[in-house]
């Protein structure tokens, strides 16, 4: 017969690998697949809790940054990653990580105007759980803000100062100038384009 502490210890064990379920359906945002969350594990309450600090829909780790970020498995489909690297238990990082994700929800809104290609695409990195991949990304300050075009790193942002917020929204605004431009050229063009409708309306047209 199992003692008190036997059935604690089983009941603990259980909430963990429960918790651990959440978390990968919820924080992956469809970015990691059967595979790979098979492979994930919690390692203590501790990393649920500073990854739940960081209010971002699209978190990545170890699993999935690479096969997104750095080797997709369709270069072609986004053209540009932001990641945010920032431990969740640091404070300046708590403060931009709202601001973040409104700049992420901007951004992508106004930059995803195609059906099948994504422009641009936001997402952040919990350096106090996968502290192995900051430093493998050239992570030495906290917040810093890559900008990755390509699988290829193009752009890097520090912060540290009270006026982060505006700092950034300037560094996007300036980042993202050529991908604005492509964006509205891709919007133009598609209005352009004729529809099935009006090539069937031009025949009609036409035979009369």
């Amino acid at each position: 017969m199992m003692s008190f502490a036997s059935i604690s210890t089983a009941c603990c064990y259980l909430q963990v690998c429960l918790l651990g379920c959440v978390v990968v359906s919820v924080s992956s945002a469809g970015l990691i697949n059967i595979e790979e969350a098979q492979q994930v594990t919690i390692s203590s309450f501790a990393d649920l809790q500073i990854s739940a600090s960081l209010p971002h829909r699209r978190l990545l780790n170890r699993l999935t940054f690479h096969g997104n970020v750095v080797h997709p498995k369709d270069d072609d489909r986004v053209t540009d990653w932001i990641v945010n690297f920032c431990p969740g238990w640091w404070a300046p990082c708590q403060s931009l990580a709202g601001p973040f994700a409104d700049m992420a929800e901007e951004w992508e809104s106004r930059l995803n105007t195609e059906m099948v290609n994504l422009n641009i695409r936001f997402a952040t990195v919990d350096c106090a759980v996968d502290k192995v991949l900051c430093n493998e990304q050239g992570v030495d300050g906290y917040p810093t803000v890559h900008r990755y075009t390509k699988g290829k790193r193009s752009a890097t942002w520090v912060g540290g100062n009270q006026q982060d917020k505006e700092r950034l929204a300037n560094w996007l605004t300036q980042k993202m100038a050529s991908t604005s431009k492509n964006a509205e050229a891709s919007k133009s063009k598609a209005a352009a384009k004729p529809t099935v409708e009006d090539r069937k309306s031009t025949r009609l047209n036409s035979s009369h």
